[in-house]
C-alpha cells in the first residue's frame, strides 16, 4: 500500500464488500431461487422463504459465538473454514432435494 493510504480504509472496503455479498446472497438471492425451487419441488412460498429467516437468525447467533473467538485469536484461523463453508453451502443450494437441505445450506451461508 502507498505510504499515504490509511489502512483503516482497506478494512472499511473489505467489510463493505463482505456485507454486499452476504446480504445479496442471503436476502436478495432468494428471489432468484424462489420460483425455481417452488416449481421444481412443489414447496410453498413460506417453506422456501423460511430459509431467509433462518439465514438471518443463524447469522446473528453464530456471530455472537464466533465474534469473541475472532477477538481472542484473530481472524486468520476462521478465514479458510468460513470460505469453505460458504462455498459448499452455495454449491449445495443447487443440489437440494428436500427442505432440510435448503435450510442447512442457508445456515451454512450464514
Amino acid at each position: 500500500m502507498p505510504s499515504n493510504f490509511y489502512y483503516g480504509w482497506a478494512i472499511v472496503f473489505a467489510c463493505a464488500a463482505l456485507l454486499f455479498v452476504s446480504v445479496g446472497v442471503g436476502y436478495y438471492g432468494l428471489a432468484v431461487y424462489l420460483g425455481p425451487l417452488r416449481e421444481l419441488h412443489g414447496w410453498s412460498n413460506f417453506e422456501v422463504s423460511f430459509a431467509t429467516g433462518l439465514y438471518f437468525a443463524f447469522s446473528g447467533l453464530s456471530s455472537a459465538v464466533i465474534g469473541p473467538q475472532i477477538d481472542r485469536h484473530g481472524a486468520r484461523r476462521w478465514m479458510i473454514p468460513g470460505l469453505l463453508l460458504i462455498g459448499l453451502a452455495s454449491v449445495g443450494i443447487g443440489h437440494v432435494t428436500s427442505l432440510w437441505q435448503l435450510y442447512a445450506a442457508y445456515m451454512g451461508l450464514a
